[in-house]
């Protein structure tokens, strides 16, 4: 159940009437707004791992909990089913499921599995045409892979054994990614369930999940690749070892850079200690370098590191250095992640080339609004302070008639306003602590009647004005289709009548 399409799970006063909580997740592409990213985009998802977010298709996979025997699988040479699980003891053979993919047809399809009893080898995973996902299943966790088949010959799943595998495996699940491209992001990386908008960025490292990428410059340091389970329940995790305790070691790139613009670098880490990562570059003003310290965990978290490029610099290095007084020897890393943002935004994967993910448009809801009098609702958060508005609004579908606010080209501040008939009739803004973190908005519009709630608290109020009309969309913009907002949002609701104060503040009292 999802607190962006169950009204009951936000506080509704008693005398609330005519509400709608406005669906942000279209589960199976439905849904109360026109969405579109045109490009695939990744989210943290409710167990904390990173993926893909996609549209799903039915189970293709029968029995994949294995609580009905060996029925629907064949088995070869060394494997079994028993207790729930297929195990195998030193396999020489395949364990295979027909039926499961579409022959003559290239799809991507999204498969999930248990690994349990891990001993020893590995498997993998392909079709009976011959195609073979290149993930290798050495360690027990939950796994989560999209495998495109490549036109198979035939419609056959197996498990094939490498190095006479031994171990378990549970909970197989295949089913076809519809789409990927226009499918909006249910994002838990705050660790609570939003709704993610996010401009368009692009990730410049060419891999950024393959460390040892020749593009890479190392000094006293060796990487294995493809060495430990990374935040994406995947082993393709690297492991970098500095060597001997005393050297200079570090490893790192070069990127173009265009001189005054802001740049952010990312990446998942953890281990024991602290580094310090670095950018510089020689430009007219002289040399530039700009360094933050990195202190490892025991548990995998996003490092970001946001500066500006001085003057004349048109290329930097970003360099992760052990200093010689450092103890450091080792840290796993994942998602190598550098792009043109004064702040990080979610992880873009890349293989071989830079990847950009486009920017969301989401738009269009078509209410019952009523013109005379009613409420704005939403609990928010901003991106970052970016210097942009970022809007959301009903409205006629111009700025004529519009209830609106935004998070303002002025840091940790949100504004906004009421139009009638092209005048403002009511304008509010209110300073925020941070703009990062989440709050409750209302804005109450009646005839001589305008009031702006925030965090529980009324900051602006006038009882002067006509209210707007012809009020007949809901949009995540201005009313006219700028000021895009990029943030994340837990719930939006439109109320046809205007609240009382008592109403305003106990539903965004947080």
């Amino acid at each position: 159940m999802s607190i962006l399409d169950k009204a009951s799970l936000i506080q509704i006063p008693s005398g609330y009437k005519s509400t709608k909580l406005y669906s942000l997740r279209p589960i199976n592409g439905d849904g109360d707004f026109t969405f579109a990213r045109s490009s695939s985009g990744t989210r943290v998802n409710s167990e904390g791992l990173i993926e893909t977010a996609s549209v799903l298709g039915s189970e293709l996979v029968t029995n994949g909990d294995f609580e009905d025997g060996s029925t629907d699988w064949s088995l070869g040479n060394g494997w079994t089913i028993a207790n729930g699980k297929l195990t195998a003891n030193n396999a020489v053979g395949y364990a295979l499921q027909g039926g499961v993919f579409e022959s003559g047809v290239s799809k991507t399809y999204r498969i999930n599995l248990s690994v349990s009893n891990y001993v020893s080898g590995y498997f993998t995973i392909l079709t009976s045409g011959g195609t073979s996902q290149s993930q290798q299943f050495n360690a027990n966790g939950n796994y989560t892979i999209d495998f495109n088949s490549n036109s198979p010959s035939g419609t056959t799943l197996h498990f094939t054994y490498f190095g006479s595998f031994t171990g378990s495996i549970d909970n197989i699940s295949v089913k076809e990614v519809i789409s990927a491209t226009n499918t909006p992001r249910i994002d838990y990386s705050t660790g609570e369930e939003a709704f993610l908008l996010e401009p368009q960025s692009t990730n410049l490292f060419p891999y950024s999940e393959f460390i040892n990428d020749t593009s890479i410059f190392k000094n006293n340091a060796s990487v294995t690749d493809n060495y430990s389970i990374s935040p994406e329940g995947v082993q393709n995790a690297a492991l970098v070892d500095f060597g001997a305790i005393g050297t200079n070691s570090f490893i790192g790139r070069s990127f173009s850079t265009t001189p005054f613009q802001y740049y952010t670098f990312t990446c998942y880490v953890k281990g024991n200690g602290t580094l310090r990562v670095y950018s510089d570059g020689n430009g007219t003003a002289g040399y530039f370098f700009t360094s933050k310290n990195l202190t490892l965990t025991s548990e995998w978290q996003r490092f970001e590191f946001s500066y500006q490029v001085a003057d004349g610099v048109n290329a930097v290095n970003i360099v992760i250095q052990r200093q010689t007084f450092d103890t450091t020897t080792q840290f796993e890393i994942y998602g190598l992640q550098f792009e043109n943002q004064s702040y990080a935004t979610s992880y873009i994967p890349t293989d071989g080339a830079s990847a950009t993910r486009n920017g969301e448009i989401c738009v269009n809801a078509t209410p019952t609004i009523n013109s005379e009098e009613g409420v704005l609702y939403a609990e928010v958060a901003a991106l970052a302070n970016d210097g942009t508005n970022r809007a959301i609004s009903i409205s006629d579908g111009t700025t004529t008639n519009v209830v609106r606010f935004y998070y303002s080209t002025t840091d940790n501040r949100i504004v906004g306003n009421v139009k009638s008939g092209g005048s403002s009739v009511f304008n509010f803004n209110n300073v925020l602590s941070d703009a990062t973190n989440f709050l409750k908005i209302a804005v109450s519009y009646k005839a001589n009647d305008f009031k702006m709630y925030v965090n529980g608290t009324e900051v602006s109020t006038d009882t002067s004005g006509s209210a707007p009309v012809g009020l007949i969309e809901v949009a995540f913009d201005n009313g006219a289709g700028n000021d895009d907002f990029y943030g994340k949002v837990k719930g939006l609701q439109v109320f046809d009548k205007a609240l009382s104060d008592y109403q305003l503040k106990q539903l965004t009292t947080i």
